[in-house]
């Protein structure tokens, strides 16, 4: 998992968080093989008010970034490409911060 602060480093209010996704199973299916998960969490924002927002690559069901994907977002300080999916299912990620 990786954590990258929006406004203040030391005490942020709002992070974007980039992390594996598992793959999801329903009736003993695989519905999507995983891959990388972007999305933001914002301190300030009660519950209701959308305090953790997801970044899909397309719609909510098909989120993860797979590779060769790329996530660059106005409101993000950074962009991330997903260069590699290993055989465990971990990611090569190149990120750069704003």
């Amino acid at each position: 998992m990786i954590i990258i602060p929006v406004d203040d480093p030391v005490k942020p209010s709002k992070v974007f968080v980039v992390e594996i996704s598992q793959p999801i199973r329903s009736k003993g299916k695989v519905q999507n093989s995983g891959g990388v998960l972007v999305y933001s969490v914002d301190a300030k924002l009660a519950s209701g008010q959308n305090p953790v927002v997801v970044y899909p690559k397309a719609d909510l069901l098909k989120a993860p970034f797979q590779p060769d994907d790329r996530f660059d977002h106005k409101d993000a300080p950074m962009s991330i490409k997903v260069l590699k999916k290993n055989g465990d299912g971990s990611c090569l990620i190149e990120v750069k911060v704003n």
